[in-house]
């Protein structure tokens, strides 16, 4: 299972300041600001999970998340992303769907996320393999499929 690099002061999104997307834009979930830096793991072809990739929070659904990244992303492209810890005080691994990567005019690249499935925490054998890439990709599409 991929499992999160430590975090850091600047890993932690800063509160939810106020709703996005409002009047017209008609959106399955309503978006909520939320701005800070996060870390996702892009999902090689191998099944090993890639470098961790910051990235600067935009907004975040129930359905989920935009970020700027400084690299673009092809559409259905896959990466996990930790939600911020809930009343448990612990990270939630959600693998995620690349649905759109736009160039951004200031810097990098702003994509659109879907969430696809909440994985499951790491199990302890696969944290003890070298970078933490304990993850293959059989086991994320079994944790879809399941």
């Amino acid at each position: 299972m991929i499992r999160r690099p430590a975090t850091t002061p600047t890993d932690a999104p800063v509160a939810p300041s106020h709703a996005v997307g409002t009047g017209a834009e008609h959106r399955r979930a309503e978006r909520v600001r939320m701005e800070g830096m996060a870390t996702i793991l892009l999902c090689r072809d191998n099944g090993r999970a890639g470098e961790p990739r910051p990235v600067r929070l935009r907004d975040v659904s129930l359905r989920g998340v935009s970020f700027v990244i400084t690299t673009p992303l092809a559409r259905g492209q896959q990466f996990v992303y930790h939600l911020p810890p809930g009343s448990n005080r612990s990270t939630t691994p959600v693998l995620c769907t690349v649905a759109y990567c736009r160039p951004e005019v200031d810097a990098g690249y702003r994509v659109g996320a879907e969430f696809t499935c909440v994985l499951e925490q790491a199990a302890p054998a696969a944290q003890s393999e070298p970078n933490g890439a304990g993850g293959d990709v059989e086991r994320i599409r079994r944790s879809i499929l399941s």
